[in-house]
């Protein structure tokens, strides 16, 4: 409990993160064919948002925002309400307009607020009503009929409620909380640093003498070996579970698609896995379809999957040094800075998840603006060659694993790797809770 209220920022922007995170994550599972978790997070955020869909934002649709009358131009009346989404129109977030607004505030205001802390004094209750005073207006004229507020509206006066009311309450939190390392009364300010400093990881005795230089490399090292090592790792699990596989096949049609058997279909994805691993040398799947007996794949297609297998221990090689690079570091640091480097660890495991997040959020920007135009870019960027265009009509491994599994595969991807790096950054902070305590 002692930590939990020293720690009392980073906990509630933890907690404003995934508030925030999880009406957003609902419109990706529903897209990569989750329901039940989706489901689970609509019904949930239910109690607190009216989840209106003409007055929330969509993902991966062919627009962010629609209007009431064209939802139910086209779907109905009671659809306007109650859509969760479509793949032509996209997947509605959990929140309202407005609410997205004020929840992101709230979490970007705390992130501010932690880097200016000292220099930022509480909000005054007239400062604070006049701030919340243009969402009072736009939400009760809407409400009792007058008018009908616009996105813009809604998105504006929500993040100014949000900004408001972190500035009036956390730093009046700050000031009935006692600080997390609070300067002893004996030490001045200028020495406090210093003192500080020299109690670091960095300033144990055996650690100190490597060059700063050496120090710092090994901290950014191991910061980038985080997301090096959490998206390879499931990169390669993806690749190599049959379940997947199967699961794209049904999604996809690709049964009706090839007029191969699920039983051929589990055949074909074995194989696969089979080649990435080492286990066959080629991918010359033979299977019987209504014309007979023939090779699945023709000679491009072989070709352009050597390229793959080739890409694929590129990405086995990546994950065996950052995971080299993390052990290294980690063992390095504990043994010459014993117990004190332990601190130092936590923050570098924080950084590195932070980092992570940070990439997503990027990768998840280009998936919103068009992600057909990302996988054609990836392939230019990885492939030396033209062989990866391939005609749908006739090569089978473009009907086995159209762009829709490439994108389900990203999500997928993408959302272990989130919930692997909140994980990275939850023991990196308590890492630097334990250090504190040693």
């Amino acid at each position: 409990m002692r930590a939990l209220t020293a720690h009392w920022l980073v906990f509630t922007n933890l907690l404003a993160g995934l508030f925030i995170g999880l009406p957003l994550l609902a419109p990706l599972l529903l897209a990569a064919g989750q329901p039940g978790p989706a489901n689970l997070i609509y019904t949930a955020y239910r109690a607190v948002c009216h989840q209106w869909a003409f007055r929330s934002y969509f993902l991966l649709g062919a627009q962010s925002t629609y209007a009431r009358d064209d939802l139910t131009q086209l779907l109905g009346a009671q659809q306007a309400f109650s859509l969760l989404g479509t793949p032509e129109l996209g997947y509605k977030v959990a929140f309202c307009e407005r609410d997205v607004a004020i929840y992101l505030a709230v979490l970007l205001g705390g992130l501010a607020y932690a880097m200016l802390r000292p220099r930022v004094g509480p909000l005054s209750l007239i400062g604070y009503l006049a701030l919340i005073a243009p969402m009072a207006l736009d939400g009760f004229t809407q409400l009792f009929g007058l008018r009908e507020s616009t996105v813009l509206l809604r998105t504006v006066t929500g993040g100014l409620f949000g900004l408001a009311s972190v500035w009036l309450v956390y730093p009046r939190i700050d000031a009935v909380v006692p600080s997390p390392t609070p300067p002893p009364p004996s030490v001045g300010e200028g020495e406090w640093v210093r003192a500080m400093a020299a109690t670091s990881a960095i300033g144990s005795t055996a650690l100190a003498t490597l060059p700063a230089a050496v120090r710092w490399l090994g901290a950014v090292l191991f910061v980038v070996a985080v997301p090096a090592f959490l998206i390879t790792t499931n990169v390669l699990q993806i690749a190599r579970d049959l379940s997947f596989y199967e699961r794209g096949f049904a999604r996809y049609g690709v049964a009706t698609q090839t007029g191969l058997s699920s039983a051929q279909l589990r055949q074909v994805a074995e194989a696969f896995i089979d080649y990435f691993d080492g286990r066959r040398d080629n991918l010359d799947v033979q299977v019987e379809l209504a014309s007979g007996r023939r090779a699945l794949f023709n000679q491009r297609e072989l070709a352009h999957m050597e390229d793959v297998r080739r890409l694929m221990s590129g990405v086995g090689w990546i994950q065996l040094a950052a995971g080299v690079t993390l052990a290294g570091v980690a063992l390095l640091g504990l043994a010459l800075g014993g117990s004190a480097f332990t601190s130092q660890l936590g923050l570098q495991a924080m950084a590195g998840g932070g980092l992570t997040v940070g990439l997503l959020v990027v990768v998840a920007a280009l998936l919103l603006l068009d992600f057909g135009e990302l996988f054609v870019r990836f392939h230019q960027l990885s492939f030396s060659n033209d062989l990866w265009m391939l005609d749908p009509s006739k090569d089978y491994l473009i009907m086995l694993f159209p762009e829709g599994f490439w994108f389900d595969a990203t999500i997928r991807i993408a959302l272990l790797t989130g919930i692997e790096a909140l994980a990275a950054g939850a023991l990196g902070l308590g890492l630097r809770i334990w250090g504190a305590r040693i």
